[in-house]
């Protein structure tokens, strides 16, 4: 068993295993020799989790360890694993509790070199559908950019059931929501911003009440852009315990029937003064529904649309 580095090219010969001493980044296309194994370690928090896209061109071991079994793992070549499976690709989501992993490809199964493509992301935990700009084909993962307009979300509620013994502080024991989350790039003449959009249905599941609800969060840096002065809507701007500044409004409550298909909208455009977005939802009558137009002031604007974009990360 060895330990393969991508970024170096010497080898370094110990009585048992061939050491190399980096982990590999968060995506990238390499070349596992055989009996040579690549990893990477990543720390999630609270409420997160770890994604994990990966093609190879014959089936490799793949496994998720702490890091006392991946010490053994590296120490011997045995070791229990969270999770271990033998295949050539694998798409999935891994709920975890806070603290360090190890992301282990094992070429132990073919005695020829195989080529991996792999795409490693740290999430929060219920994203749901969600587009990282990342396609595959022909066992390539390679990125690409998308730039719109508008988005549309469906969702059909057939039963809802949601209680936190501990929830966050202000929130529901019963609250759940269901959520069209887009990022917002804005162009100016002084350099670009992202502004993080959500459209929300807002539901209590012990009463089946519910309401629409939109969310503007600025994700270019921590000096913030939005303020009551700059921002324009139904809503208002709030500030989190950390010092966070959000947009938000909600509508009065309804009642949830069920089953119930719900469709949530968000439509943006632009002047020169800056972006407009709108909020909105569909009727049981098929109309939509604005139910609120947010007008956002960032002077110089020379473009605004809803970004995915493989390529980058927003700055936060």
């Amino acid at each position: 068993m060895r330990l393969l580095n991508i970024l170096f090219l010497a080898m370094l010969i110990l009585p048992l295993f061939s050491f190399f001493t980096l982990s590999l980044t968060l995506s990238d296309q390499i070349q596992l020799p055989p009996r040579y194994y690549s990893y990477i370690s990543d720390n999630v928090t609270q409420g997160s989790g770890i994604d994990v896209i990966f093609y190879a061109s014959s089936p490799i071991t793949f496994m998720i360890m702490t890091p006392s079994q991946f010490y053994q793992f590296n120490q011997t070549g045995l070791s229990q694993s969270i999770y271990s499976t033998t295949t050539n690709s694998l798409s999935k989501f891994f709920p975890l509790t806070s603290g360090q992993y190890y992301i282990v490809f094992d070429n132990n199964i073919s005695n020829n070199p195989v080529t991996l493509n792999y795409y490693i992301l740290t999430r929060p935990l219920p994203t749901g559908i969600a587009d990282y700009g990342l396609k595959a084909n022909n066992g390539v993962i390679s990125p690409y950019v998308e730039k719109i307009k508008s988005v549309i979300g469906a969702v059909e509620i057939n039963k809802l059931l949601a209680y936190n013994l501990t929830p966050p502080a202000g929130i529901s024991q019963y609250s759940a929501s269901i959520q069209l989350n887009v990022v917002l790039q804005v162009n100016t003449i002084g350099g670009s911003q992202q502004l993080w959009l959500q459209n929300v249905i807002q539901i209590y599941t012990n009463n089946y009440s519910y309401r629409f609800e939109d969310n503007i969060w600025n994700f270019t840096g921590k000096i913030s852009i939005l303020s009551n002065s700059s921002v324009k809507g139904n809503g208002l701007v709030y500030v989190t315990n950390d010092g966070n500044d959000y947009y938000a409004y909600g509508t009065n409550f309804s009642t949830l029937l069920s089953p119930s298909l719900k469709y949530l909208l968000i439509n943006t455009s632009y002047t020169s003064q800056g972006s407009m977005i709108s909020f909105g939802y569909m009727n049981q009558s098929g109309l939509t529904i604005w139910y609120d137009n947010v007008t956002i002031l960032i002077p110089n604007t020379l473009s605004a649309y809803i970004l995915v974009d493989g390529y980058n990360f927003t700055a936060r």
